[in-house]
């Protein structure tokens, strides 16, 4: 490893109950977006407009917040790749002696240690 603090992330697939739950909008509409080793958080607001006598929807996306970190994995990245490019040398190095720690956080079945 590079002898200092390293963060990566990955952004959770949607689970069963997300999947079944969710309004087909809400699926294409999806609030965090991956661009290289970028995080984006986008928010849509929904508004109608009225012409004539027809109302349209008008869903408009501003991006809330972005992140620069030392990488990414979005939501189709596996946890077997993760440990391989962001775990396997922390492990390694430990095993020669070097210290290292590796801090998993998130939400209560959200992958961490599948």
């Amino acid at each position: 490893m590079d002898g200092h603090i390293n963060v990566a992330i990955r952004i959770r697939p949607l689970n069963q109950r997300e999947l079944s739950s969710a309004s087909s909008a809400a699926l294409i509409q999806k609030p965090w977006h991956v661009q290289g080793d970028t995080i984006i958080q986008r928010i849509y607001t929904e508004s109608r407009v009225l012409t004539g006598n027809t109302f349209t929807f008008v869903v408009r996306c501003i991006v809330a917040a972005s992140a620069k970190l030392d990488k990414v994995f979005d939501q189709n990245t596996t946890t077997p790749e993760v440990y391989d490019q962001s775990v396997s040398g922390i492990i390694s190095s430990s095993m020669e002696g070097i210290n290292g720690t590796i801090f998993a956080y998130g939400q209560t079945s959200s992958g961490k240690t599948a």
